[in-house]
């Protein structure tokens, strides 16, 4: 289920998000925290509640400054509002704070929701340092058997959402068919927010996309209804994801869920932020992850622990493809059939595909690659490939000689970055853009800042989002051919979702 929070700072806008995402939610959260003090009126939120709810189920909530919430009085006038409000609207459920348990008027005021045939639901929000932590806090909310124990902490690290995860996986087997909710925050917490049946949630939580997210890392019941279907499919679908750092930008969700539903596939495909790839591999292997995109910056990594993780088991042509050992890079990671990792590449296969169409063979022109990671890679095997002349060039120049001595390119074909700005205009016939520099939710600018752009040159960036970069608008503007990286994506995507398929029908036999 998905459960909007009303996070407007009054009743008129409240109305407008429930109208606007009533279609794609279960429930509704009644942050009276977020209201203005002049819109906390008993009776008119009374009556708003009475012409707006319809048949949606309530959580009344007042959440405190310490909880993540805005609410600036003291304890007594919350407990006063708490107490009209629970008498004058009868929600579903009220959702108070673990420390406030063993207060007498606290627990009084739980008695009478209880009596009047709601729930409790009882939640801590917080910053939790560990597995074994966060195991004591649910115990500690799950100990009023009547009560939903919902927990929300700080994740800082993907490591925090995988303590989460096992955390949960372990109240379940303690407490099955218990109720609960289990949430990350922020970008690390993703998963917990988009495929809540794995983490052991009944339910999930959204904010209306014109609004302030009632906390980090919420998204919108639309995407969550329709790129992850959280609120119609309650059950344990392959997961396949996304790994990068960051990774909130990325369209591979939308694009991978859709085929999924057009195709009628049961899987289920996530965002998740890891700033190691070590990080990414305990979380997949803790969900678990049946297959993976990978995108900056753990490509090269990718590859390598596909190949190690067939230990003393084969030789390393059967842990990757030929593509992916041509590159030194991975994009794609699918299991076998054993359950290993498998990697592949399908980006030599997207990038050239948009410039083949435009410029044709390369016939020896000159073409600058810059960065040094696992795109680059694959610019440089594709374009040498297709008989470009092809040099690197890197901030730090020593990994742009590593990479062009290791792709089989002469020593003198790799070039600090600032070397471009010493090339005389025109002098280049193709530049292909790799690294996140002018990326959403990375570093902005150009990195080609201080080449004179000539005209003549094919400008190719293979950021799509944005669609136009500084790097993209500047060469536009001097009148070159430009490229994004859009059909870039939709060409290796396509190529992935091939093998994401043909790994559920490996996992479908090895559960048989």
């Amino acid at each position: 289920m998905i459960c909007l929070c009303l996070t407007g700072s009054s009743l008129d806008e409240w109305t407008g998000q429930l109208q606007r995402n009533r279609q794609w939610i279960s429930m509704v959260e009644l942050r009276i925290d977020l209201l203005r003090p002049a819109e906390r009126s008993v009776e008119s939120i009374r009556e708003w509640w009475a012409r707006q709810r319809g048949e949606l189920p309530g959580i009344l909530t007042i959440r405190r400054l310490q909880d993540y919430g805005s609410w600036e009085g003291d304890d007594g006038q919350r407990l006063f509002l708490f107490s009209r409000l629970v008498s004058a609207l009868e929600p579903e459920y009220i959702d108070v704070e673990l420390d406030r348990s063993t207060q007498p008027d606290w627990v009084q005021l739980g008695r009478r929701q209880e009596a009047s045939g709601g729930q409790v639901i009882r939640s801590f929000h917080g910053a939790v340092s560990n597995q074994e932590e966060i195991a004591q806090l649910m115990a500690r909310l799950a100990a009023g058997s009547r009560e939903i124990p919902k927990l929300a902490i700080e994740s800082n690290t993907l490591l925090d959402t995988t303590n989460l995860l096992l955390a949960a996986r372990e109240f379940q087997r303690r407490m099955p068919g218990r109720t609960a909710v289990w949430i990350a925050m922020g970008e690390y917490g993703l998963p917990t927010r988009v495929a809540p049946w794995h983490f052991g949630s009944s339910w999930t939580y959204a904010s209306d996309p014109a609004g302030t997210p009632a906390a980090s890392g919420q998204i919108t019941p639309q995407v969550l209804a329709h790129t992850y279907r959280a609120g119609t499919v309650d059950d344990m679908r392959p997961v396949f994801a996304v790994v990068g750092s960051p990774i909130a930008h990325s369209k591979s969700p939308e694009y991978h869920n859709r085929r999924f539903q057009e195709e009628g596939v049961s899987a289920l495909y996530i965002p998740v932020r890891a700033d190691t790839f070590g990080a990414f591999l305990a979380f997949a292997n803790a969900l678990p992850i049946v297959g993976a995109s990978v995108t900056v910056p753990h490509k090269t990594a990718a590859l390598r622990a596909a190949v190690e993780d067939l230990g003393e088991s084969g030789a390393v042509e059967s842990g990757a493809s030929a593509e992916a050992q041509a590159v030194g890079a991975a994009n794609t990671l699918v299991r076998d059939a054993h359950g290993r990792w498998w990697a592949d590449n399908t980006d030599v296969e997207g990038l050239m595909a948009p410039l083949t169409e435009i410029a044709g063979a390369g016939t020896g022109r000159r073409a600058a690659v810059i960065g040094a990671g696992g795109a680059a890679r694959a610019a440089v095997v594709g374009l040498r490939d297709h008989g470009w002349h092809v040099e690197v060039y890197n901030r730090t120049e020593q990994r742009a000689h590593d990479l062009a001595v290791e792709l089989g390119l002469d020593s003198t074909a790799a070039h600090p970055l600032t070397d471009l700005t010493r090339l005389p205009a025109g002098s280049l016939d193709l530049i292909v853009q790799t690294t996140p520099v002018g990326m959403s939710h990375s570093v902005e600018g150009d990195p080609s800042h201080g080449y004179p752009f000539g005209g003549t040159e094919i400008v190719y960036d293979v950021i799509y989002t944005p669609a136009e970069t500084a790097f993209i608008r500047r060469a536009a503007a001097a009148g070159c051919t430009t490229i994004n990286g859009e059909r870039m994506f939709a060409v290796q995507a396509e190529a992935q979702n091939r093998r994401f398929r043909n790994a559920l029908i490996g996992e479908s036999r090895r559960s048989d």
